[in-house]
């Protein structure tokens, strides 16, 4: 058996044993109610991925103030994992219409912890020393705030049956994560355009970027949420991802974040391809989009 059915299994397995406890939850805690009425599974899986979030972050300060991780190491490591690992879990929820506004508690959440410590309404110095470059509580405004934008608009506007998103999300968590980290360590050499990038980063990205995002598109093609041919996929990630490298390279991303230039690039390229047909999960049913993506 391969890996992708591995993967595919132990998530089917885990959202069923999810589902299960759940009922049985529900069959006891309601036993006044109606038996029509049924408890929501999305909401316990949203709750726990927040949790999870909060921790993941947590141990992250942790280790920071313990000197353990460096302090932009840990920042771009919180970067690089914590959007993956929550769309990772998207296959948990319901095929409900409410299902995607669920999921999106959890970065809305971190949006709205970010803006009360960014603020100084509240202080918490490891938060700000594992997410920030300077130290500077502010910095929570820009940066990371924009990051969760990102994750909230991609699980709202693109959810699991559009690869737009998980592109966006895989060139600017995978991609742009381990440029960042690349430019730092091998760096020398500045690109002619703009001093503040590398080579070595801008490859990282182009790399690192077609990778994630295109195991994140065949991961979620393989749950059956959509349909891709791979060849055709490879083609156009291949030029999305150039063309997000390059949007990131130029000077004007050091002015707007390139989290939102990266995001924007991603969605123009996407829409303007042309048609893709893709398979409602929920009803078996092949449905052609229109003209909004293709892969």
């Amino acid at each position: 058996m391969s890996m992708s059915h591995v993967c595919v299994d132990t998530f089917l397995d885990l959202k069923s044993t999810i589902d299960c406890g759940i009922v049985a939850f529900n069959s006891t805690v309601h036993t006044a109610q109606s038996s029509e009425e049924t408890y929501n599974p999305d909401s316990v899986v949203a709750f726990l991925l927040l949790v999870g979030a909060y921790i993941w972050v947590r141990i992250f300060d942790f280790f920071t103030s313990k000197r353990i991780v460096g302090q932009k190491l840990s920042r771009k490591i919180v970067h690089i994992t914590s959007g993956l690992l929550y769309m990772l879990c998207w296959p948990l929820f319901s095929s409900s219409p409410a299902a995607p506004f669920i999921a999106g508690i959890v970065p809305l959440a971190n949006g709205i912890r970010l803006l009360v410590y960014g603020t100084g309404i509240l202080k918490d110095e490891g938060l700000v020393q594992s997410m920030s470059r300077t130290g500077d509580p502010k910095e929570l405004l820009r940066g990371p705030l924009y990051y969760v934008v990102v994750l909230y608009t991609s699980t709202v506007v693109f959810w699991r049956q559009s690869p737009v998103g998980m592109i966006a999300l895989g060139m600017m968590c995978g991609g742009d994560g381990i440029a960042d980290i690349m430019g730092r360590k091998f760096g020398s050499k500045k690109l002619p355009y703009n001093p503040d990038k590398s080579w070595a980063g801008s490859v990282a990205m182009l790399i690192f970027g077609f990778l994630v995002s295109f195991g994140l598109t065949q991961y979620f093609s393989a749950l059956g949420f959509y349909q891709l041919d791979k060849s055709s996929a490879v083609r156009h990630l291949a030029l999305i991802s150039l063309a997000a490298t390059v949007t990131e390279s130029l000077p004007i991303s050091t002015k707007l974040d390139d989290n939102f230039t990266i995001m924007y690039n991603i969605q123009h390229r996407s829409f303007a391809s042309g048609r893709e047909k893709k398979r409602d999960k929920s009803q078996n049913l092949e449905i052609t989009s229109g003209s909004e993506y293709t892969l």
